[in-house]
């Protein structure tokens, strides 16, 4: 059995996994600049997926990342399509877009997503972190899975958290949009997003059940990314008061690279031992046993209320057959 840890690479895993991306469709969100979701596709181009599908919202950006995987594996196959997560109508014309180069998805990895900050709302009306991070992925994820459901029994969805979602002990269900703000931080707007991604992980998994397809979550360590210099002053300061409260303060301690950070996504994405382990969260290339509060009990309900919630914030109901 391989094992991981938090030293373990993006190319340490596909390593030790070539199989699973041999031949695979993959789509990556958010794989742009020094990124995880970079160091993941990098990695993953060196196995010969059939394709790697970039996600991102800037196309040039995209293409540099594309430009560079190329200089190690000239031949892989890599495209990329724009979208703007913070509009449900790009990421409906972004899904089109996927459908129509992937008819069979093996690997969604959903990966993007916006430093804390500032309250402020999408096009659409929804608070920007929870949209950007959560529910439009949750949209993307729809639209796609018959595309997903075409590639068969071990398709999977791998869905990028935090571990800053132990903050939370619930989700707000009634006060989501933090009282239109009034009673927004940074911080908790930062770990409701990432708790919901966990959570709706956990829903996923049982709709996909049935396919025998998986559902992940997961936290991929603290990183030295672009995505830290893009927190104010103020914001990270609130945020580390609180880890520290907590004892899970990220000031002081190792952090990952992009290569180290990518590996637990991809452990998520190829380890063929976490079939039977749908729904998990993980952390450090494992299946996690810190305790999530919210986690603790009711989560099946949390789960569905969830789910119903931001089927309304998008418009759409989704069922399969």
């Amino acid at each position: 059995m391989p094992v991981f840890n938090a030293e373990s690479t993006g190319q340490n895993v596909v390593n030790t996994f070539p199989e699973p991306v041999k031949d695979r469709t993959i789509v990556i969100t958010g794989a742009i600049g020094s990124s995880i979701g970079s160091a993941a596709a990098l990695a993953l181009a060196s196995a010969s997926p059939r394709k790697i599908i970039l996600d991102n919202r800037n196309a040039t950006k995209s293409q540099e990342l594309i430009d560079f995987i190329h200089t190690s594996y000239p031949s892989a196959p890599i495209t990329h399509v724009v979208y703007d997560l913070s509009s449900l109508s790009s990421v409906e014309t972004a899904a089109s877009e996927i459908s129509k180069e992937a008819p069979s998805l093996d690997i969604l990895i959903n990966n993007a997503a916006t430093p804390p900050g500032p309250y402020s709302k999408t096009i659409d009306g929804i608070e920007s972190q929870f949209a950007i991070d959560y529910v439009s992925h949750f949209l993307l994820i729809n639209l796609l899975m018959p595309n997903i459901i075409a590639a068969g029994p071990g398709a999977r969805v791998v869905n990028v958290s935090s571990s800053a979602a132990r903050h939370r002990t619930h989700l707000d269900f009634e006060d989501y949009d933090f009282s239109n703000g009034a009673k927004y931080t940074a911080f908790d707007g930062y770990t409701q997003a990432k708790l919901a991604i966990i959570v709706f992980a956990i829903a996923l998994a049982k709709r996909i059940e049935k396919f025998q397809m998986q559902s992940f979550s997961l936290h991929p360590a603290s990183i030295l990314s672009s995505m830290r210099s893009q927190v104010s002053s103020d914001d990270w300061k609130t945020a580390e008061k609180k880890r520290e409260e907590a004892g899970t303060k990220t000031e002081g301690v190792k952090k990952n690279t992009v290569e180290q950070g990518c590996s637990t996504m991809l452990v998520a994405a190829l380890d063929p031992e976490l079939a039977d382990h749908s729904g998990s969260y993980l952390s450090d290339g494992v299946i996690s046993t810190k305790t999530i509060h919210a986690l603790d009990s009711g989560v099946d309900e949390a789960a569905e209320k969830l789910w119903k919630i931001t089927e309304k914030l998008v418009g759409k109901e989704f069922t399969w057959s």
